[in-house]
């Protein structure tokens, strides 16, 4: 069982796709093992990519990185596709209140992992798409996935997300899928506020799973779509 099950999570071909939705559907019924199979399995089918295996254990991901902050690192594989697509279209609906397009903005995802995530924002239109990633292994596989795709211009640096140094633009997307515990992702915000305010830049914060919510509770954040398991919020230093 132990070996199917492995079989099932860590091949990209169509016949474990199958496997897979079954074996979902056992556990959870039709409707929900076939969206799991579209948010987790369909892109590397498609693509013909690795970001959905779970073959690295978290044995060899903290032996990778040479970080204090590694102990608030939290591994997982890339975002659900529905849960992409449904922040980004949120964003584009607040857009229509200004002159500005989705495309302009810088998008950032921190805790980046095999890239699914800047592929998608890639693919999506946005210009300028980085990622933000501990592990050297995972980026080797991220920049690889960003060959197989055609998309050399997705950047992804090696980096302690605490002391990133977000890059000059005309506005952001900042996306979060819990890659992080508290005490890390308290200090990123922190940078993102007082960059964008200092550069007086839209700012918008996607986060994905979002464990540590109460630390967007400031009036600042103003959330402009919610549904299970994801919160975007727009940062207005005016309201």
């Amino acid at each position: 069982m132990k070996y199917l099950r492995n079989y099932i999570l860590n091949r990209n071909t169509y016949f474990s796709l199958i496997l897979f939705t079954l074996y979902y559907s056992v556990k959870l019924g039709p409707k929900a093992s076939i969206k799991m199979a579209i948010d987790y399995r369909w892109f590397d089918l498609w693509y013909k990519t690795d970001t959905s295996t779970t073959e690295t254990t978290d044995e060899d991901y903290i032996v990778l990185i040479n970080s204090e902050n590694v102990k608030n690192a939290v591994h997982s594989t890339g975002d659900k596709l529905t849960r992409f697509y449904s922040a980004m279209s949120a964003i584009k609906s607040h857009l229509k209140y200004s002159n500005k397009k989705i495309k302009n903005l810088t998008f950032i995802d921190y805790g980046s992992g095999k890239g699914r995530v800047l592929i998608l924002a890639k693919k999506y239109g946005f210009d300028e798409v980085a990622g933000v990633e501990l592990s050297s292994s995972m980026i080797d596989i991220a920049k690889n996935n960003f060959s197989i795709v055609n998309e050399p211009d997705i950047k992804i640096v090696e980096e302690d997300a605490a002391c990133y140094k977000i890059p000059e633009a005309n506005g952001y997307v900042f996306y979060f899928y819990n890659p992080f515990g508290a005490e890390v992702l308290e200090k990123v915000i922190g940078n993102i506020e007082s960059t964008t305010q200092r550069r007086e830049q839209d700012a918008y914060i996607v986060y994905s799973n979002p464990i540590q919510n109460y630390l967007f509770d400031e009036k600042k954040y103003k959330l402009i779509y919610e549904k299970h398991k994801l919160k975007v919020f727009y940062l207005d230093y005016n309201g």
